[in-house]
């Protein structure tokens, strides 16, 4: 009766040790690796790598990060690359002259899936939760062109690109958005959206323009 009850604790040691195994391997295999931060302060110097303690001096450089490492998969498409940006202000132009490192291309293009491009602006509401403005005392991201857009500019698009590139999933939170009047009331739009699902637009404040795209 002895050997018979050693035999049965054997065999049930063996299956549970064979079952954690198991667990631990798929656990292994259905827990996805880390995904992206990447950081980005206007105060940084020209040789950030884009790490929280040396961040990228501007949002251009952290999106090209961004699209380099989806095109080349070293982050799979189904893991979130957040873009965190600091208070301060992000000039761009379309046309930014060669010597103005730090000047912002634009539009900044978002045409890749499964990203979060956030900045540190916080909007004060209303008694039905409905935004009045920038919650005073607190800073600003604040992203503006240096010249005046023209009707069908803008300064961040997200967009599906010719080469393949797929701005699903994309989510812009936390901004300031500004820029000159153009002329005649006319402004270029703060954030265009076009062939690309699942975005969302939110906690945004926009200033000088007529939409958000």
């Amino acid at each position: 009766m002895s050997d018979k009850f050693d035999e049965l604790a054997k065999d049930a040691a063996h299956f549970f040790t064979r079952a954690s195994l198991w667990l631990a391997l798929a656990a292994q295999f259905a827990l996805p690796s880390r995904a992206e931060d990447l950081y980005v302060s206007a105060a940084a110097s020209s040789a950030g790598d884009g790490s929280a303690a040396s961040p990228y001096w501007s949002i251009t450089d952290a999106v090209s990060r961004a699209r380099d490492d989806r095109r080349n998969a070293t982050i799979p498409t189904g893991e979130t690359i957040v873009i965190h940006v600091a208070p301060g202000a992000y000039m761009g132009s379309y046309s930014p002259p060669g010597s103005a490192g730090q000047m912002e291309l634009l539009p900044i293009v978002l045409n890749m899936p499964n990203v979060i491009l956030s900045g540190a602006t916080v909007l004060a509401l209303d008694a039905r939760s409905l935004p009045t403005g920038v919650m005073p005392g607190t800073p600003e991201t604040i992203l503006t062109s240096t010249d005046a857009l023209a009707t069908k500019q803008m300064l961040v698009a997200i967009i599906s690109t010719t080469d393949g590139g797929t701005g699903n999933n994309v989510t812009i939170t936390g901004f300031s958005f500004d820029q000159p009047q153009f002329q005649s009331g006319q402004y270029g739009t703060s954030v265009f959206a076009d062939h690309v699902s699942s975005f969302a637009i939110r906690g945004n404040w926009l200033r000088n323009a007529p939409q958000a795209g």
